[in-house]
């Protein structure tokens, strides 16, 4: 569906912003069948034994900030039922990298 793709990119990006100490990247490229976005934050990154957790519902791994740890999870999921995926790795900024990919 266009309106959850487009609310569950909105989640992603804005939660980069809030973590971007100066910059955000945003890559969008087709492959393989799939819309791939990439966005990479340049804040202070998650712990590489905590990158599995993000996505979790409820899940929070900074609980002094606003939040109820449902953005991730509800993009997670939202990719998981069209078919796609949704990753978290290191972001070459030192901040977060998110990888969706979406069939096109």
């Amino acid at each position: 569906d266009g309106h959850d793709c487009l609310e569950r990119v909105g989640v992603l990006v804005d939660s980069a912003s809030e973590w971007a100490r100066s910059r955000v990247t945003i890559c969008c490229t087709q492959s393989a069948g799939n819309v791939v976005l990439h966005i990479d934050d340049g804040g202070p990154g998650v712990p590489d034994a905590a990158l599995g957790e993000l996505g979790q519902r409820g899940k929070r791994l900074d609980e002094s900030r606003n939040g109820n740890g449902l953005g991730l999870a509800i993009a997670h999921e939202i990719a998981t039922l069209n078919g796609g995926r949704l990753e978290f790795s290191r972001s070459d900024a030192g901040g977060l990298s998110v990888l969706l990919a979406l069939p096109a």
